[in-house]
């Protein structure tokens, strides 16, 4: 009877996060695509094996089988809002597939971090600045491989979902790899031993497979820009919406090969500024969520094997160093920090970790000892979503914007 308690719960869960999906996308779509994602679909590989070339190669398969030309802002619009929707599928697919494998007493600590998750999720790419970005497409391919490793069906096919996660944005390689890697890693120490030599060669091979595309695309692919450049750069004049404009920090970077770090000096200046207002804003966060993960590191109740599995879960974020050093789509790295972190202890409960399972109704107590209402933790980061590009979000953006004034400043300026 409890049982069947459980999976009433559960069918009546994801049709009210489904609504509360609605609702997101309701509240920030707006009927508008940057030149900057429009762009990204004016490369394609018409022009050689290019840097960000698959997706445009898709948008232009698509339009050859179609009766009508699409090749134009709408076209590209309603392709990305058709797999917006795909997204959105996706993300749903893989609540589900965890919530089925989950223990039945430990499915409310699992919805908990489902809807912690879709705070950030569901925001993402329906505003403006991100409705067509590339991660879209990163986010729905990494999210069927992780599916994959749950299931334990197929898993082979995250080798070549990798390799078209790189052709679609070498920054795979760092935003979104890890934590594949990671999962894989626990599947070799932790899974079945009698799987363990087919995790290795699938980890082996989806490790040096991205990698080799990611030194190509990066130092390799732009011999031809030049020839093709004035091409491209119409292609892409007319995916705009004026039909006029493009994008040329990714023409410069991606077909020319140049390095674009002084074009994006007032952005860093923008992540300096913004950086350490978010870090103090999300502090609780930060706070309990690094403890937590260095609990499960120090559990000396847990075995070796598991301990560096756990370190692998926490390290593994380090390796979105680089996009923090080098590049300056912050609220694009803050949400995959954050959609990391989460999404690995969402796929443990549903892997049935024990150790994890242990330590999260410890965290969950330590929480309720701070404030008996639970939503207080939900609706504080959701008032400060959606996240965007350069800037985390815009709240946070404001903020930062008022500190940094010295007309406004609360802090003392000098004469």
């Amino acid at each position: 009877m409890q049982n069947l308690n459980t999976k009433k719960n559960h069918i009546r869960f994801l049709p009210a996060l489904a609504l509360f999906a609605f609702i997101c996308f309701i509240r920030h779509f707006k009927d508008y695509m940057s030149t900057y994602n429009t762009t990204l679909f004016a490369l394609s590989y018409d022009y050689g094996f290019i840097s960000r070339g698959f997706m445009g190669s898709v948008f232009n398969f698509v339009g050859d089988l179609l009766p009508w030309d699409i090749h134009n802002y709408m076209g590209v619009y309603n392709f990305n809002g058709f797999f917006t929707i795909v997204y959105y599928l996706v993300l749903f697919w893989f609540y589900k597939v965890c919530l089925d494998h989950c223990k039945d007493e430990n499915k409310r600590n699992l919805k908990y971090l489902i809807v912690f998750l879709s705070l950030f999720a569901f925001t993402m790419w329906t505003t403006t600045i991100n409705f067509g970005r590339l991660d879209l497409y990163l986010f729905i391919f990494m999210l069927i491989s992780v599916i994959l490793i749950i299931e334990e069906k197929h898993e082979w096919l995250i080798i070549p979902i990798g390799i078209i996660c790189t052709c679609i944005h070498q920054g795979y390689v760092f935003t979104n790899a890890n934590t594949i890697l990671v999962l894989l890693l626990y599947k070799i120490l932790l899974g079945n031993p009698k799987n363990r030599k087919k995790y290795v060669a699938i980890f082996l091979l989806y490790f040096l497979s991205i990698s080799a595309l990611f030194l190509y695309f990066e130092f390799f692919s732009h011999v031809n820009g030049e020839a093709i450049v004035a091409e491209v750069k119409a292609a892409a004049k007319a995916l705009s919406k004026s039909g006029k404009t493009y994008n040329p920090s990714i023409i410069n970077h991606e077909i020319l090969g140049l390095d674009v770090t002084e074009d994006e000096l007032e952005y860093h200046i923008e992540n300096a500024r913004e950086f350490p207002v978010f870090c103090v804003l999300f502090s609780p966060y930060i706070f309990f969520g690094f403890r937590f993960f260095i609990k499960l590191v120090l559990d000396k109740a847990a075995s070796l094997e598991k301990r560096f599995a756990y370190f692998a879960f926490l390290a593994g974020g380090l390796t979105m160093l680089p996009q923090f050093l080098l590049k300056v789509d912050y609220g694009r790295y803050m949400f995959n920090l954050i959609f990391y972190y989460v999404s690995l202890l969402i796929v443990a409960l549903a892997m049935k970790d024990r150790t994890i399972e242990n330590h999260l109704e410890t965290l969950k107590g330590e929480l309720k000892k701070l404030t008996p209402l639970t939503f207080v933790w939900f609706l504080y980061p959701f008032l400060l979503t959606p996240f965007r590009a350069v800037a985390i979000s815009y709240p946070i953006k404001k903020l930062a914007e008022i500190l940094a004034d010295p007309e406004l400043s609360f802090f003392l300026q000098p004469k």
